[in-house]
């Protein structure tokens, strides 16, 4: 399979990944790109949208592949994180979103300097 080449100039780079009922997470994956872009290209802006697809709350979602955001904070001036169950009424708030993070106090550190931007039960936007 051949895969287009990444441009120089990339300012930004959206990476969607799923969280499945059975526990299956493309979370790790996810990391591992933003690892490899992080080092190789010069982004703007970073956007990761997660879709939690969980039968019960989002305690079951292992997040922390999200660490990966620590470092890619170094060289990406602004990252968006959206974090969406898909289930009505919002299973997912801002609010909930900093408790389930709470252990990984240095994401929480770039929530609160506005580096890393939180948007609950959204999914990312096609740019």
């Amino acid at each position: 399979m051949d895969f287009t080449p990444v441009p120089p100039n990339l300012q930004q780079l959206t990476i969607r990944a799923e969280v499945s009922r059975s526990g299956n997470s493309w979370l790790p994956s996810a990391a591992e790109i933003i690892n490899f872009f992080i080092s190789s290209l010069k982004l703007e802006r970073l956007v990761l949208d997660i879709d939690a697809i969980v039968s019960t709350a989002l305690t079951e979602v292992d997040l922390s592949p999200l660490a990966v955001l620590v470092s890619a904070s170094l060289s990406v001036p602004r990252i968006d994180l959206y974090v969406h169950t898909g289930t009505f009424p919002s299973a997912v708030t801002h609010n909930q979103l900093l408790c389930f993070l709470d252990e990984h106090q240095e994401i929480v550190r770039l929530i609160k300097e506005g580096v890393v931007v939180i948007h609950a039960e959204k999914t990312a936007p096609d740019e």
